[in-house]
């Protein structure tokens, strides 16, 4: 799982990309990887801190296994919503054509951070990634962390963590969240051609 994350951010991979993000194949493989990168090390890095000392050896516990895969996974779709509701609203879409695209990008991300999800987790996934769309303000999600709403509280939810741990955590939880997307926005912003869906598909 989060198979980008390994390639993109492994060993051979030093310092900040800073090539400009000029395709729609480009702009799925952005998303897949941060996606898949603050996922991973957010889940991690609370796990690891709440656990302290323990972690290497409850991570490697049979018992263990299956809900931190569930909760990987949860936390990939909460930061994969996010950030292509948040790459959709920066570059130039018509209205009309927001959730089309924004649900083709999710597809396409979806299934370079994770290859082995099966076509009806994925759907599952679309479904309520599109309830979500209905009510996205683009505008705001356009704007400072307007889109980031579901990654914060989503790793609360997903933490294989008791929930008297999670109601001390929570404030702290959803802050270290926020924080690790303020470099994803800046480099996007910075990065994207606005135009990148061409002329046929821009208002």
């Amino acid at each position: 799982m989060f198979r980008v994350f390994r390639d993109f951010f492994g060993g051979v991979q030093q310092g900040v990309r800073s090539d400009k993000i000029a395709s729609e194949a480009q702009v799925v493989e952005f998303i897949a990887t941060r996606a898949a990168h603050v996922a991973q090390s957010s889940l991690y890095g609370y796990l690891q801190k709440r656990m302290g000392t323990r972690h290497r050896e409850i991570f490697q516990d049979e018992a263990f296994a299956e809900p931190l895969a569930n909760a990987r996974r949860a936390m990939l779709e909460h930061c994969l919503s996010d950030l292509v509701v948040f790459a959709v609203a920066t570059v130039e879409v018509a209205e009309a054509a927001r959730s089309e695209v924004a649900s083709r990008w999710y597809r396409a991300a979806a299934l370079a951070a994770d290859p082995e999800m099966g076509e009806d987790d994925l759907e599952r996934q679309l479904s309520r990634f599109g309830a979500r769309l209905a009510g996205t303000d683009w505008q705001d999600a356009a704007e400072r962390e307007g889109a980031f709403t579901a990654s914060p509280a989503g790793l609360i939810a997903a933490a294989p963590v008791i929930d008297d741990f999670k109601e001390l955590d929570a404030e702290i939880v959803r802050n270290s969240v926020r924080f690790r997307w303020t470099d994803v926005r800046r480099q996007f912003r910075e990065r994207v051609d606005r135009g990148v869906l061409g002329a046929s598909e821009v208002s």
